[in-house]
């Protein structure tokens, strides 16, 4: 199933990267101009394109699954709260192929978690390297995250959790898991909505990361016919 997954990512990509408005690369670039000199954007321009094209393709087949999973949750409400800066929202996929393979589709909760946290497989390794993007494997996090138990046991409602450089918001789902451990789903619901924060200085990064939470808090047993 993630290899066809795979596959609708990357028709989708090459839909794309046909129909990217120049007022949305003009916006994308202007967020990831960082730096006084981005050689990226100097002399990589037509493979950060091909970048920008994936990372909307893998947003909207994502976010398509989740919705599909969570059964019948509303994409437009979905990609709303998900795209707050509405930073992707002005494609929709039209493949009815893709679209239906979705539908058709059985994945579960776990594997949309593995092929957020697996994405970057599919990204340029030269881009990714000139851009600055390293993501900690999963193994890895849930490591640090038992290691910090005892820690996160005591948080109350004046605590905070940040990740300054959220990546797929693999810490941040981590600590939601281990949370559920002590507070019942509405309560982490709550606790997320209220102090959980993340930030990146790739808009893609902070979109995955709120996908990635929402997918792990239904996954938890969240449910709501109001979302």
């Amino acid at each position: 199933m993630q290899q066809k997954i795979k596959e609708f990512i990357s028709i989708v990509s090459q839909e794309v990267e046909a129909l990217i408005p120049l007022s949305f690369e003009n916006n994308y670039y202007g967020k990831m101009f960082y730096s006084n000199k981005n050689k990226v954007l100097e002399s990589d321009v037509l493979l950060l394109k091909k970048t920008i094209s994936f990372e909307v393709a893998f947003v909207h087949v994502t976010l398509h699954l989740v919705c599909k999973t969570c059964r019948g949750i509303d994409f437009e409400t979905m990609l709303k709260m998900v795209d707050k800066e509405g930073f992707y929202s002005w494609y929709r996929i039209r493949n009815s192929i893709v679209l239906e393979g979705i539908n058709n589709s059985n994945i579960t909760f776990s594997e949309i978690y593995q092929l957020i946290n697996e994405h970057d497989t599919l990204i340029d390794k030269d881009i990714k390297k000139k851009l600055g993007q390293f993501y900690t494997p999963v193994g890895i996090v849930k490591k640090m995250i038992k290691e910090l138990k005892s820690d996160f046991k005591s948080l109350d409602e004046n605590a905070s959790i940040i990740d300054p450089a959220c990546g797929t918001g693999v810490f941040i789902v981590e600590t939601i898991k281990l949370l559920k451990q002590w507070l019942t789903i509405d309560n982490l619901v709550a606790f997320v909505n209220n102090v959980v924060y993340a930030y990146d200085v790739n808009p893609f990064a902070v979109v995955v990361t709120r996908i990635n939470i929402v997918n792990v808090l239904f996954e938890l047993g969240y449910k709501n016919d109001d979302f």
